[in-house]
């Protein structure tokens, strides 16, 4: 209740000097959680990314080797006809 009391007590220009500064830094702790919110996110997708390259990098590898095992039996079949 003191605080109420003390703010009635401050005159016009200093309560829109107080409310002036209470916006801004209610605008600076919004700013702040965007930045945090934001980075975060950043972080998920660039991990969802590197999953989905380290996946198809296997993908890669497998293919490879059918490819190679599919020349090899391509070669002994031309071989024996």
């Amino acid at each position: 209740m003191t605080a109420v009391t003390e703010l009635q007590n401050i005159d016009t220009s200093a309560k829109q000097l107080l409310l002036a500064a209470r916006h801004k830094y209610g605008a600076y702790l919004e700013d702040e959680r965007r930045k945090e919110e934001s980075s975060g996110r950043g972080e998920i997708k660039r991990k969802a990314l590197n999953d989905e390259i380290e996946e198809l990098k296997n993908k890669k590898t497998c293919l490879q080797k059918d490819v190679v095992a599919m020349t090899a039996s391509a070669d002994e079949y031309a071989e024996k006809a």
